[in-house]
């Protein structure tokens, strides 16, 4: 078995990275000949998407989301994170 992590910042609120020839590069320095990649994520905000990187799709996953899972509605989470986010402004 190998292990390999990377680490990715974003730059956006909501943001699609491909990270295909991250994992290839990785891979290939593995040396493994045979055999499957798991990819996770170790946040609870993040998501892995297996899909092709097309534009059209990415933007059509998002409205989707968008639609879904609307970002001003009202969520008890968001409320706590409004008051860390506070309190830590107060710190600084």
């Amino acid at each position: 078995m190998y292990v390999e992590s990377i680490t990715l910042l974003t730059k956006e609120y909501n943001e699609y990275t491909v990270i295909t020839p991250k994992v290839l590069d990785i891979v290939k320095r593995s040396g493994v000949q045979n055999g499957t990649v798991t990819v996770l994520t170790k946040h609870t905000t993040t998501g892995v998407t297996v899909n092709e990187a097309l534009e059209c799709l990415e933007s059509d996953i998002e409205n989707f989301l968008g639609r879904l899972i609307p970002e001003d509605y009202p969520y008890s989470h968001a409320r706590m994170l409004m008051v860390v986010q506070q309190e830590i402004q107060q710190d600084t």
